[in-house]
């Protein structure tokens, strides 16, 4: 196949890739780094007539969108998502590591943050239903394949 060809067969879903794996994904690694802005609060005091003074905080709204304005993505956060208490929670494992009462209550305390609890909880789940589940298609297979042909094709439709 000459190389133009090759190219013209290839370029659309190369292009294709692009624009709606590759793009998407750099996109949302970027915008990982990034958190909301806080909203800009402001402390007022209401005075009435007869009522006295009250102090209220309410939100300002145009710093807000003047600050959205000028950090579209928000507030540069780096790692600190990923290392938050949320996620990996460095400084909790470090804490939990430092001081502790050996190796079974560093195990209970770091099933009790929430990203080690789903880790875990995914890991047993996939090492525990994958085997399941092949060992059942293996089984429904074989006693498929010992039925006779003549009932072979209804039994296998159902």
């Amino acid at each position: 196949m000459p190389h133009k060809t090759f190219f013209a067969f290839i370029l659309p879903s190369l292009i294709a890739m692009i624009l709606f794996i590759a793009l998407p994904i750099v996109s949302v690694v970027v915008q990982s780094f990034y958190v909301e802005h806080g909203r800009v609060l402001v402390e007022v005091e209401n005075c009435q007539p007869f009522g006295g003074c009250t102090k209220e905080v309410r939100v300002d709204s145009e710093a807000t969108a003047r600050l959205e304005k000028e950090q579209p993505l928000g507030q540069f956060n780096g790692f600190g998502t990923y290392l938050n208490r949320g996620h990996l929670a460095v400084e909790e494992i470090g804490a939990i590591l430092a001081d502790n009462k050996g190796l079974g209550d560093v195990f209970t305390r770091v099933y009790n943050l929430p990203f080690y609890k789903a880790l875990i909880f995914t890991l047993v789940f996939c090492f525990t239903v994958t085997p399941l589940a092949m060992t059942l298609g293996f089984a429904i297979a074989l006693a498929v394949n010992t039925i006779p042909k003549l009932i072979k094709g209804p039994v296998i439709f159902f």
